[in-house]
């Protein structure tokens, strides 16, 4: 099974990754290290960049092995193609007045500058929006509402996002104290 954490930047992408690694590693469930060659960047959680995935889809063995990966893919072709059953699309999505305020920050901080909000939202953080508004909707029209979890949810009710994750990705019943774990490593 392929499991793709998708979300926009800054909506919890990372998160929702985290948390999917930590029931696998609860329940022992063992992962395949994805080749290089679909991702150079090493360190990074997005190993399967979004114009290789067809790539990888056709080469790799995703039936027999299981792989994670967190992606940012809201291409057309990518969210309009027809995926196995062993292909698990599992979605983030956070209010994007937060995601914005979140990426200016990020962006102060790695483009090591200090932009007023007011200046950052009118020269970049305005495109942003609509970048974050457009992934969303494409997403949500070609995928099913229930692989989708809400950035506020996860923080609200980490519990039954945790369960719902489970019922998608073929994890049987998970305790309330492997819950608990996951939470405190993530």
């Amino acid at each position: 099974m392929l499991i793709i954490c998708n979300g926009t930047f800054k909506s919890g992408s990372s998160w929702l990754h985290a948390i999917v690694l930590e029931i696998l590693k609860v329940r022992n469930i063992k992962l395949v290290e994805i080749p290089i060659k679909y991702n150079p960047n090493i360190k990074s959680p997005t190993r399967i960049l979004e114009e290789r995935l067809p790539l990888f889809l056709e080469n790799e063995d995703y039936i027999k092995a299981n792989y994670l990966t967190k992606l940012h893919a809201f291409s057309l072709r990518t969210v309009k193609s027809n995926y196995s059953e062993n292909v698990k699309f599992l979605f983030v999505f956070r209010e994007i007045k937060d995601a914005i305020v979140s990426h200016f920050h990020h962006f102060n901080l790695y483009k090591k500058l200090n932009l007023s909000f007011e200046r950052y939202f009118r020269l970049i953080g305005v495109f942003k929006a609509y970048e974050m508004y457009l992934f969303n909707k494409r997403c949500k029209d070609n995928f099913h509402v229930d692989l989708f979890f809400s950035f506020e949810n996860l923080k609200k009710d980490f519990s039954t996002s945790v369960k719902r994750l489970c019922d998608i990705i073929g994890v049987e019943e998970i305790t309330e104290m492997e819950i608990e774990l996951i939470q405190k490593n993530t």
